[in-house]
């Protein structure tokens, strides 16, 4: 611990020592600032929770939010219960800035100074001022920053899983061809001496360009089957046009009598039927084949495509997808986002080890933060990345980018806890339980751990539509023993 840090500690506990033994059972006003930092991917969710937890636990009878930019943003409660004697006249102030999971956990563990706030101390980063904000809404922007002591690191891994390496320009084509390359490479931090607390799950989810599209069977479902029936179609949903649209290869439904409440036709169906659409025979007449963007990507689709040496062109998929060059977004290393895909996804069948290539086909590019990749994903035809699950909620427009199933699942939580789907991460929260505590933070920051884990506040009254994608822990059907594993009963 650097004897600066040592050193603001004893102060502050000094003062707050005082204060105590000078105003025994009294209230006194303190403001208190809880500064996270990190994971990207995190972002949402914990400006999301500030003000509910400032109000529900801390008894704030006021909160505003304010922002610099979609990286860096803050809560502000007033007359707040913190000590827990009464008078609410504490001010708190919740901040979260974004950058990867390994700049979280190397800012509380006080090692390596920011370039950031060279003159500061290694615990310290670019978060906002909140003397410069206007308190008109988290989107605001008018904020500016100041260099502040980092309280709690954000990462989607433990610490140990960060080992991934890769090179290029640190925006990717924002910054080609004339900004700055990094190549960041990671043997795992050792988080020995941190506190931490595992509060709630975190979401990913793959994205592709809208461009990218696979033909599918569309029929207007005719009232009696016309044509050949098929028990399957050839390329099962899929379909390969002729000039015209059609092909002998699409399957459509047809409609079932409604005096009948039998789907009859051709082949007799011993099924009960409520909606034409429950009916399953099938008919060709009137069926078009159809490009729409991609919904989906199996687990091995998605090691071919982030892989250095893999395909280099959609229709190497099949003839039902574009004649289309693919185009690679990832993160940095560094990232929890790039380790969850490297462990979780990738399993080392292929390691996301990358090197930025600028040039087509092949074309990969890397970014620091997950805005920024889908910016990638958005920019060039044929683009695909991943992020966190809600990144695109709450946006106005999407414009040309949708995120994806996986392995046939889409990345909601319902399907989260219920063991569904499993591209997520266990989250990761850490500090430096002597720091917290010289800062007068300790029961601050366990209440906030406390009242992120707890299911009953991820509603929609409290953090909005994150509720539909962020599961607690404790509400999970399995677990992972690391992040390397599969998940697996919870018991």
């Amino acid at each position: 611990m650097k004897i600066k840090k040592k050193i603001k500690k004893i102060l502050k506990s000094a003062v707050i020592g005082a204060a105590m033994l000078g105003l025994a059972g009294t209230a006194q006003a303190t403001e208190y600032n809880l500064n996270i930092y990190g994971a990207s991917a995190q972002h949402k969710f914990w400006n999301a929770a500030a003000p509910s937890f400032l109000t529900d636990v801390m008894g704030c009878t006021g909160t505003a939010q304010s922002s610099k930019d979609k990286k860096n943003g803050i809560t502000r409660g007033t007359g707040c219960d913190v000590d827990g004697v009464g008078g609410n006249d504490d001010t708190v102030y919740i901040r979260y800035s974004s950058k990867a999971s390994y700049d979280g956990i190397r800012a509380v563990k006080g090692e390596d100074p920011s370039a950031q706030c060279p003159s500061e101390g290694p615990e310290f980063r670019l978060m906002v001022d909140e003397a410069t904000c206007a308190w008109t809404g988290p989107k605001d922007n008018s904020c500016s920053t100041k260099c502040v002591d980092v309280t709690l690191g954000a990462s989607d891994v433990a610490g140990s899983s960060l080992k991934q390496s890769t090179s290029g320009w640190e925006d990717g084509h924002k910054d080609f061809p004339s900004g700055p390359m990094i190549s960041p490479s990671f043997t795992g931090f050792d988080t020995t001496g941190l506190a931490y607390a595992n509060p709630v799950v975190v979401p990913f989810g793959f994205y592709a360009n809208n461009s990218v599209t696979k033909t599918r069977c569309v029929s207007p479902r005719p009232d009696s089957p016309d044509g050949i029936h098929k028990a399957y179609p050839h390329w099962g949903w899929q379909c390969v046009p002729d000039a015209n649209g059609n092909s002998a290869d699409c399957i459509g439904y047809y409609k079932c009598p409604n005096d009948t409440k039998k789907c009859l036709g051709g082949v007799r169906i011993d099924l009960d039927c409520v909606d034409p659409e429950d009916c399953p025979d099938v008919a060709l007449a009137d069926t078009e084949c159809l490009a729409m963007p991609i919904d989906n990507l199996t687990r091995l689709m998605a090691i071919l495509l982030f892989k250095n040496d893999s395909i280099t062109n959609w229709d190497q998929f099949g003839p039902w997808y574009p004649s289309l060059d693919i185009v690679k977004c990832m993160r940095h290393a560094g990232s929890g986002t790039h380790a969850t895909l490297d462990l979780a996804v990738m399993r080392r069948d292929g390691v996301p080890h990358a090197t930025s290539n600028p040039i087509a086909p092949g074309m990969i590019w890397h970014y620091v933060s997950s805005s920024d990749l889908l910016d990638c994903v958005e920019f060039y035809p044929g683009a695909v990345g991943y992020a966190d699950a809600d990144k695109l909620m709450g946006t106005d427009d999407t414009g040309n980018i949708h995120i994806l199933k996986y392995q046939g699942v889409e990345p909601v939580r319902e399907k989260i806890k219920n063991c569904e789907y499993n591209f997520w991460a266990t989250q990761w929260v850490y500090w430096d339980a002597a720091e917290v505590e010289g800062l007068g933070l300790t029961n601050l920051v366990n209440d906030l751990m406390t009242y992120a884990g707890d299911p009953l506040n991820l509603t929609y009254e409290n953090i909005g539509y994150r509720a539909d994608f962020w599961a607690a822990q404790s509400e999970m059907s399995c677990k992972k023993d690391n992040d390397f594993a599969y998940p697996r009963w919870n018991p």
